[in-house]
């Protein structure tokens, strides 16, 4: 029997890469990551092929799309491919070609969504693009991110919430009237997280 597979988008200018982790459930697949950078693409180890190729932007980092696309699917011929954020090009690029190709699409979701609902007001073709990516399948990795697609008239059938990290309320509150305290944080060391 034919293993089934698998490509993952992933745009260099992203540095998150624990969200691969979620494909080690589609262990009987052969898995493909698209990138446009070899130094990012080396911590994706686990992949069976990696594929780079070239990015262009347009407006702004997440407006993206990739050159010769359907090339690569051509040769591959995915079962599955995912993308990033509901908003992005590229996720429309393959929303475009799914039909002709015959495959899920599956889109990851992050707080950002929410966040970058600015986009829309800015490039309204944004919101065009999320409305016309409705009908994938939405890994969404917290509640903000669900709320957003809902807000789009994501059926809730095709979303699943994974939650990537650690849950607050498993840990015990500390009480910070100590001098002397230790701060553990769990996640990647970006401005954005507010670590300053």
């Amino acid at each position: 029997m034919e293993k089934k597979s698998l490509v993952y988008i992933h745009p260099d200018f992203l540095d998150y890469y624990e969200d691969h982790i979620l494909f080690t459930f589609f262990n009987s697949y052969e898995s493909h990551i698209i990138i446009n950078h070899m130094n990012k693409a080396l911590k994706f180890l686990s992949y069976d092929n990696i594929i780079i190729k070239s990015y262009i932007n347009l407006f702004f980092k997440n407006l993206y799309y990739i050159l010769n696309l359907n090339n690569e699917f051509k040769k591959i011929k995915p079962d599955i491919v995912i993308t990033k954020e509901i908003f992005s090009l590229c996720s429309l690029q393959v929303h475009l070609l799914k039909k002709k190709f015959n495959f899920k699409h599956v889109i990851l979701v992050y707080e950002n969504t929410d966040l970058y609902k600015s986009l829309w007001s800015l490039f309204p073709l944004t919101l065009l693009i999320s409305f016309l990516n409705r009908d994938s399948i939405f890994i969404s990795t917290s509640q903000l991110a669900t709320n957003t697609l809902l807000k789009l008239k994501v059926n809730k059938n095709n979303i699943i919430q994974s939650f990537t990290g650690l849950l607050p309320k498993e840990f015990k509150k500390i009480n910070f009237n100590k001098d002397n305290f230790i701060i553990l944080f769990i996640g990647n060391l970006n401005k954005n997280k507010g670590l300053k």
